[in-house]
């Protein structure tokens, strides 16, 4: 499975090892019209409403919470020289928080213009408009596969340029 599919799997807390199948074992492909029907126990129900329950802000304060409550078993956790591995499993569960799919910030913008760069031949300069109020100029090198005319008025997805994006 792509690690991408890994990463909608952990956003989802469906385990990697679970196959989800748009038929059935015989082949019936009418689970392919109403693939959200999965099977959920009543434990896992009872789970998510509780983690789902209440507004946007009030699911960020209490995950704040949870951090901050995390932040400080962690401090009160000694971690032994010996054996590294508490620390180890802390320096990995903060990686793994840092690579989250959810800090992306990608955008679908339209290509207003697109145009080939003066100074190179295998980059384009195009003007996306992604609903700021003003276009974004980006660059890409995409005249090998896809010629000027199927660029104008194109849809793209853009992943937003930011501090806190470094490592994608």
């Amino acid at each position: 499975m792509p690690s991408f599919s890994l990463e909608v799997f952990k956003q989802l807390n469906l385990p990697p090892e679970m196959h989800i199948s748009l038929c059935d074992d015989k082949g019936d492909i009418d689970r392919a019209r109403r693939p959200w029907e999965i099977e959920l126990k009543d434990e896992e129900v009872e789970s998510l409403r509780k983690k789902f329950a209440g507004s946007q802000a009030d699911r960020k304060e209490r995950e704040e919470a949870e951090a901050m409550k995390a932040a400080a078993q962690l401090k009160k956790t000694k971690v032994s020289d010996n054996s590294g591995k508490k620390k180890q499993q802390a320096t990995k569960s903060a990686a793994e928080a840092e690579n989250s799919i959810s800090r992306l910030d990608i955008r679908v913008g339209l290509i207003t213009k697109a145009q080939k760069h003066p100074d190179a031949d295998s980059l384009y300069v195009q003007e996306i408009d992604v609903g700021e109020g003003q276009t974004r100029t980006v660059v890409s090198g995409l005249v090998k596969y896809i010629p000027i005319e199927e660029m104008q008025n194109r849809k793209v997805c853009l992943q937003s340029e930011a501090s806190n994006h470094e490592g994608y």
